[in-house]
């Protein structure tokens, strides 16, 4: 049985209309997932920023903690507190 003239030109339409949406999705889906992983670098970029200055925080403050303790050891009786301190720590 032969295809008609008609029905081969259609199938051939057919999947070149196939092969167009298909190139489409994959244009579509890369652009997608591009901006996606770019929008997710920037918030990781954004969650990196606010750790850096919790810890850089953090350790200003042990740092002045550290400073008043040791003006309080030194003030209290210097080096014989400050062996019971370094014992306690």
């Amino acid at each position: 049985m032969s295809n008609a003239p008609g029905t081969t030109l259609l199938n051939g339409q057919t999947a070149l209309l196939a092969a167009l949406l298909l190139g489409f999705v994959v244009l579509f889906g890369a652009q997608s997932w591009r901006a996606e992983r770019a929008d997710q670098i920037r918030n990781l970029q954004t969650v990196m920023k606010l750790s850096e200055k919790a810890i850089d925080r953090y350790f200003v403050k042990i740092d002045a903690a550290m400073t008043v303790l040791v003006r309080e050891v030194a003030a209290a009786g210097g080096e014989q507190n400050l062996n019971a301190v370094h014992e306690l720590l």
